[in-house]
């Protein structure tokens, strides 16, 4: 009897679902202005990546007056995380909203990042007729 409540402890143990720790980072250092119509580059700091997991990326940013437009965020990626993609990688829009602050989702599947080390902000595209203020640009991941 001792022995088959030993064997339940232990399958019991084995069976809990380890704990989940949310990895965040920063993609920008500081604050983005980018006038109208204008793509700017950034090549932001390389965030490390966990394999097997997806990225979400929540960007923050407005424009300086009423604006409806797409503002169009471009990411590089790393196998080793010194050799960036320069052509190509993923991108992702978020849309103005007159002038209040968006704070939006970017979500990079797992398929997206397969063998993937490092990801990181190449670019912000401001497609529209006034500047956009770009005030975070935050990845995050379970590990």
């Amino acid at each position: 009897m001792k022995k088959f409540l030993l064997l339940i402890g232990v399958l019991a143990a084995g069976l809990t679902a380890p704990a989940q720790q949310i990895i965040t980072g920063s993609l920008i250092s500081g604050t983005l202005t980018i006038t109208n119509g204008v793509t700017l580059s950034v090549n932001g700091p390389g965030f490390n990546l966990h394999p097997d997991r997806g990225l979400a990326v929540l960007p923050a940013f407005s424009a300086d007056a009423a604006d409806t437009s797409t503002v169009t965020f471009a990411f590089d990626v790393s196998h080793d995380g010194s050799t960036w993609t320069t052509t190509g990688g993923i991108t992702g829009t978020g849309t103005l909203n007159g002038t209040n602050a968006v704070r939006n989702l970017i979500l990079l599947a797992p398929t997206a990042l397969d063998n993937v080390k490092q990801v990181r902000l190449r670019s912000v595209q401001n497609g529209g007729t006034n500047t956009v203020t770009v005030t975070a640009v935050v990845g995050s991941y379970l590990r």
